[in-house]
């Protein structure tokens, strides 16, 4: 409950109106309840142990010489297979834990909730949705509605340009000049070389300034080759040397480098080195999924549409390259359940259903926070929480924004159990609030703790 508490204390700073706290009353009185009946009928995700048989008193038997069997014909023993996924649904098995979270859901004005809790051990993922995949239509989403997940994106990125690494053709310290063929520096930084592991920690001085003028604009004015080559698209600091996140340029050139290299359309590549590996349905550009019937309309927290279906599938139109403007660092299209066995891979080392996707020593160089953030610690597209916030404690964790698509996923790994959480939400808001988006994640992570704890002890 001390989680819960804190949950509330960090919202009660704002003022509310009378009817805010009567709900908030409401929601305490439920969590208490939900807590109650948890702690005194047990632990509710232990099923009962079925009754054991009377112990049966058998008559004494002679023993008889067991028979020798030469070892040729020991035949060895099957390893048991990986334990299968199952997903529960929130919505129906937990009314009580259903009502909390869509208290939270309606008090952020959400159109559509997509959550996952997920048990990368046991490979159990528990599900919530809320709200409508189109307001026009009224249709509800399920958990195999696929949405943008934005910056959530750039987990995915940089799985892709480590499997380069891996074979040898792309090196993070190398002169990102010596891949795109052209000489790419900060005009006031001329003899400071920029680099792929810069792109990736968001320490290489590209600004995102003009990427937000451009990303929109259906006649792409602009190409990533020409805008590195533009002094308005660097700040003002000396590569390497501070942290400037740059959510859509930086990881739109990891894209261009990578296309490069595999001389393939990112969205090609991911799909052969993870998606289809892993087994899953997702797309950096929504027309490219086996099954685009289920997407969700994108709406802004003013519920304004942002991007209807029909726009998010036409984006395939005219791109040689998708990692032109902001497609490979915020466009991936996916369903949480989805996403959260891309980390579980992760928080197995790099494998998944005995399918290796990435070697140990690449896994741990992607979760090395080594470059300091604003109240954070950078690794490479993850970001590592090591004070007692919540529920980021020890954890890692990435947000995302973009389009009214507001997401998170924060991920418990290494001593802990290989659990965590991916919220994907639209017209959450207002949109002009990043800090409600973030309270928003936060609020039903905790909530999520309920069911079980995913906080390491």
């Amino acid at each position: 409950m001390s989680k819960l508490t804190n949950l509330f204390k960090w919202q009660m700073h704002k003022k509310k109106p009378r009817v805010y706290y009567i709900t908030i009353l409401s929601v305490v009185l439920v969590a208490i309840s939900v807590v109650f009946v948890t702690s005194y009928f047990g632990n509710h995700f232990i099923p009962e142990q079925p009754p054991q048989p009377a112990e049966i008193n058998t008559p004494a038997v002679s023993i008889e010489e067991p028979e020798i069997i030469e070892e040729a014909d020991i035949e060895p023993e099957e390893e048991e297979p990986p334990p299968a996924d199952t997903v529960y649904s929130i919505n129906e098995l937990y009314p009580d834990m259903t009502f909390l979270m869509d208290a939270f859901s309606k008090r952020y004005n959400s159109i559509a909730v997509s959550f996952v809790l997920f048990d990368g051990d046991e490979r159990d993922y528990y599900t919530y949705v809320y709200g409508q995949k189109n307001t026009q239509t009224k249709q509800p989403i399920d958990s195999e509605t696929k949405f943008c997940v934005a910056s959530l994106s750039k987990i995915v990125t940089v799985i892709c340009a480590m499997k380069l690494v891996e074979e040898g053709k792309l090196d993070l310290d190398e002169d990102i000049t010596e891949y795109l063929g052209y000489r790419v520096r900060n005009p006031r930084f001329s003899n400071t070389v920029i680099t792929t592991r810069m792109l990736m920690q968001h320490q290489s001085s590209l600004n995102d300034t003009n990427m937000y003028l451009f990303r929109d604009n259906k006649e792409l004015p602009e190409t990533t080759e020409r805008m590195l080559k533009q002094r308005v698209n660097y700040a003002p600091f000396q590569p390497g040397t501070a942290h400037h996140y740059s959510g859509y340029f930086a990881y739109s050139v990891i894209g261009l480098i990578c296309e490069i290299i595999t001389e393939k359309r990112f969205d090609d590549f991911a799909r052969e080195v993870l998606f289809d590996p892993l087994d899953i349905d997702a797309a950096f550009l929504p027309d490219n999924l086996s099954d685009n019937s289920n997407l969700a309309t994108l709406y802004d927290g003013n519920h304004e549409e942002q991007r209807s279906v029909r726009e998010q599938l036409a984006q395939q139109e005219s791109r040689e390259r998708i990692s032109d403007h902001d497609l490979v660092g915020a466009n991936l299209t996916i369903t949480p359940v989805d996403y959260a066995k891309i980390l579980i891979m992760l928080g197995n080392g790099g494998t998944f259903d005995d399918v290796r996707i990435l070697s140990e020593a690449t896994v741990r160089a992607i979760h090395d926070a080594n470059v300091q953030g604003p109240g954070y610690k950078q690794g490479l597209a993850t970001r590592y929480q090591d004070n007692d916030t919540m529920p980021y404690y020890k954890s890692y964790w990435h947000l995302g924004g973009a389009w009214g698509v507001n997401s998170q996923y924060i991920h418990y790994i290494g001593n802990s159990p290989n659990r965590g959480t991916v919220i994907v939400t639209t017209g959450a808001g207002p949109l002009y609030l990043q800090s409600q988006m973030i309270d928003m994640c936060t609020d039903l992570s905790l909530i999520a703790e309920l069911i079980f704890p995913v906080n390491p002890t």
